[in-house]
């Protein structure tokens, strides 16, 4: 019995270490004050995988003057469509936000380091990030 539990303990920890298990993690950071409102970071081994932002883009007078802003905006996103990065226009009553999810494997390199870089700089590990964007009014979970 003890024989069978310690096979069992040593084949379940080396699944563990061979599948990866628990070096998947997310970072959600929320503001109700910064440009960018929410952030959520999904890492493996501690290294950026994919990113989601929900930016605030501005907030117009007149649903005229949303609709205009958020016509040139659509331009703007149709004209700069790239691999590894979706976004969309979302309008909250007169309030414009942009929601990017960002694939870092498949972009470009110059693309992927100017996202890595908005990160935190040279240290993008998941607790420096988090110190980093608490320390700048985000909430952190």
């Amino acid at each position: 019995m003890k024989k069978n539990f310690m096979t069992l303990t040593i084949l379940f920890v080396a699944v563990a270490v061979l599948t990866g298990c628990g070096n998947k993690k997310t970072l959600t950071c929320t503001s109700d004050t910064e440009t960018i409102r929410e952030i959520k970071i999904e890492y493996n081994k501690d290294e950026v995988k994919k990113m989601t932002m929900k930016q605030f883009l501005g907030e117009g007078k007149t649903d005229e003057e949303v609709s205009t802003a958020k016509k040139t905006y659509e331009e703007q996103l149709e004209k700069n469509k790239t691999d590894g990065l979706n976004a969309k226009l979302i309008q909250e009553d007169k309030k414009l936000f942009l929601n990017a999810e960002v694939d870092i494997d498949k972009l470009d390199e110059t693309t992927k380091k100017q996202y890595l870089d908005s990160v935190n700089g040279a240290d993008q590990s998941y607790d420096a990030t988090k110190k980093s964007l608490e320390g700048s009014g985000y909430n952190c979970k």
